[in-house]
């Protein structure tokens, strides 16, 4: 239905409903009275059905002459008014009605207009940009300026109507919760409380709990911007993106100088854009473009307010600007636009240059002596120019700073993902292997990281022990939902989790019988002693073994080690020429093994276990933390796997407890999700790769929170 008082609108609102497929649309003459007007309406609503587009009179006739401007409010409570004399459900009615008008500040005007008609009913008003008179205009120039009017007014239409539509069921129901929100205003003392409610919720994933914990802290502290920012990211995380753009704007009103809800706002328009463009539409389509738009003018008023922030006070010596301007800037180069719509895009430019432009202006583009902030982002701005060696030179600069290193790591680890994908998983390899060094904060999520880009390598041993170290220093990463968007990773992880299971299950119940717990304890001092170079206690050893267990240096498990057996030949070439007994024999001892471990072939598998092996003890009995022995004895049962069927690795207690808590710490992993994996792709082999079979696509992978990083 469209009662609109502008006969240039109403006939472009014919042309446009028309082009939409609106089969059914009717044209109400309005009445010219004010209060005709209304009580024209109040009938309509009572009597049809559909969606009223409705512009009414701007003025009121006063009974003494003259006119006096009336709003959009007064006008609807005047139908309020009478619907409510004529005892009908006012909201439920008035639900129906959009007002419909131009005005030259549309974006602003429209948050102002819905803010005052929600009490009504009303959700929604189509608040149009203005458009020049045609009055003076040729009437051939008139035709052609008419046609494209109507097509800048067809897209914004076009737009209001999609945005409304889907949501109009639910208008009264969202009206009343804003209601509720008001009539809490009066509760301040519980502010903080129900922010902090807010971001446990949504730490747990309790969305619907977490945004209205956010809406009620709203009207407790409706001039403080932080409430409405949280409410906000709750609901980008469950893509409810008008709502998080309502919050937004909502915080932009009440805080003007911040830069953060511009920079939100640019946000939620990128999240759109790749959300388009994922669902097939053209990355060069109107909504698409205006969307960038949209998303440019946000992200340069954000930058252009952080350009003017200045500390409170004189003493402080903080340059807030630029540290502002880079951090906003570098989350700009962070958006990775470029995977969607291509390098040479002229909005992924023009994102580009507008972050560095402002970063030169604060920085004065001096880059020498830079504070670590600065360096941060000129560190992302090489990573958005591939130039990927001067990102990790920038970044490794600015982890000098202690205040930064925690930034600077997370950068690291960002690179490391970007060099993976872009440049190959060595180099990201070399990358996260020089972070651990550094022992970050974030080693979890880099462990992760490096996981992954070990197993692109092949080094499938290598990413075990990488996602074991992971996941034992934060076991609760396997409860992210990033932690299953690589599937090359399953088999690696089913693996490991299934041997520690193992481990953890035999070991507490394992019987060692006596003389295997004695041989094997007598390997690890001699392994410990021949390590160590400490030859006095080797030899004692040697000498004790040699009298008492002859047969001890033909057992696989001792001949498996390399350190022991390079002792023994030289130690039998050393004794054949003593002219004691004792020791001849001995040496007949050794040189008998010695030849019994060069005809036996030892498996290379069981050499490489008892190495690691020996190097989980060492790390055990030092001050390591235990996460390196975790990662390292993972290694010991991956390579060989059978270790598990023999009584030999259930002789050492140490190893034994930490295989039960490595296998507890892997408790989390979600093995039902991994199962499900197998068996929708036809992967029940667990030694089959966890790859995308021949001709089938893998399900789609869940996006990442704005704002959290893995």
């Amino acid at each position: 239905h469209i009662l609109v008082q502008d006969r240039v609108l109403v006939e472009q609102l014919k042309v446009i409903l028309k082009a939409l497929k609106f089969n059914s649309v009717t044209v109400h003459t309005l009445k010219p009275g004010y209060l005709d007007s209304a009580q024209q309406l109040a009938m309509l609503l009572m009597r049809e059905e559909g969606v009223f587009l409705v512009h009414p009179p701007a003025s009121v006739r006063r009974r003494a002459g003259g006119s006096a401007a009336r709003s959009l409010p007064d006008f609807f409570s005047s139908v309020s008014l009478i619907l409510s004399k004529a005892r009908k459900d006012v909201m439920r009615l008035l639900a129906k009605c959009v007002p419909i008008f131009a005005d030259a500040q549309y974006t602003q005007k429209r948050e102002q207009t819905l803010l005052a008609l929600y009490k009504y009913g009303i959700s929604g008003a189509f608040i149009l940009k203005k458009q020049e008179s045609l009055a003076k205009m040729s009437p051939a120039l008139k035709k052609l300026r008419m046609e494209e009017q109507v097509m800048e007014r067809y897209a914004e239409i076009r737009e209001y109507l999609e945005g409304y539509l889907p949501y109009r069921e639910d208008a009264l129901s969202v009206i009343k919760e804003k209601k509720e929100e008001v009539e809490l205003s009066k509760r301040k003392a519980q502010a903080e409380k129900l922010m902090q409610e807010g971001r446990e919720a949504a730490e747990r994933k309790e969305f619907e709990k977490a945004i209205t914990a956010y809406k009620k802290a709203i009207d407790l502290m409706p001039q403080k911007p932080e409430a409405y920012m949280e409410s906000g990211h709750v609901y980008v995380r469950v893509k409810m993106y008008p709502q998080a753009l309502y919050r937004y704007r909502q915080a932009e009103e009440v805080s003007r100088a911040i830069p953060e809800p511009n920079k939100e706002i640019g946000n939620v328009r990128v999240l759109q854009v790749k959300d388009r463009i994922a669902n097939g539409e053209s990355p060069k389509s109107r909504q698409v473009l205006r969307l960038l738009d949209e998303a440019v003018e946000s992200f340069g008023a954000a930058l252009n307010k952080a350009e003017k922030l200045a500390p409170l006070h004189a003493e402080d010596s903080r340059q807030l600007n630029a540290e502002a301007v880079s951090r906003i800037a570098g989350e700009i180069l962070k958006l990775n636009l470029e995977e969607t719509l291509g390098k040479r895009h002229p909005k992924v430019r023009e994102l580009g240059a507008l972050a560095r432009e402002s970063f030169q202006r604060v920085s004065g583009g001096d880059i020498s002596d830079l504070p670590p902030d600065q360096l941060l982002f000129l560190g992302l701005a090489a990573v958005d120019d591939g130039d990927y060696d001067g990102a990790e030179e920038l970044f490794f600069k600015a982890a000098e700073s202690k205040d930064h290193f925690t930034d600077a790591c997370t950068e690291i680890n960002y690179l490391g993902t970007v060099l993976r994908k872009q440049a190959g998983a060595k180099g990201a390899i070399t990358l996260y292997e020089r972070l651990l060094e550094l022992d970050p904060p974030n080693r979890a999520p880099v462990n992760f990281n490096l996981s992954v880009a070990y197993v692109v390598e092949k080094r499938d041993l290598d990413a075990a022990a990488a996602i074991v170290r992971a996941v034992y220093t934060d076991p609760g990463l396997p409860k992210n939902d990033l932690f299953y968007k690589n599937t090359q990773i399953y088999d690696v992880l089913r693996n490991v989790v299934t041997l520690f299971a193992k481990a953890s299950r035999q070991g507490a119940s394992a019987v060692v019988p006596q003389n295997v717990l004695k041989a094997r304890q007598l390997q690890d001092r001699l392994d410990a002693a021949v390590a160590s170079d400490d030859g006095k206690e080797a030899f004692r050893l040697v000498a004790l073994i040699g009298t008492k267990m002859p047969d001890f240096f033909e057992l696989e498990h001792v001949q498996a080690s390399k350190p022991i057996m390079r002792y023994v030949r030289g130690k039998a070439k050393e004794l054949a020429a003593s002219s004691k007994p004792d020791m001849v024999r001995l040496s007949e001892i050794l040189t008998q093994a010695a030849a019994k471990e060069k005809s036996r072939a030892v498996p290379k598998r069981l050499i490489a276990h008892t190495d690691f092996r020996r190097q989980v003890r060492e790390l055990l009995a030092s001050d390591a933390t235990p996460n390196k022995a975790a990662g390292l004895l993972t290694k010991a049962l991956v390579c060989h796997p059978e270790c598990l069927d023999g009584p030999e690795f259930y002789t050492d207690k140490d190893i034994l407890a930490l295989a039960s808590e490595t296998s507890k710490r892997l408790k989390n992993v979600d093995m039902d999700k991994i199962e499900h994996f197998y068996r929708l792709y036809g992967l029940e082999d667990a030694g089959q790769k966890a790859g995308t079979p021949k001709g089938r696509k893998p399900p789609p992978a869940k996006k990442r929170p704005q704002g959290g990083k893995q």
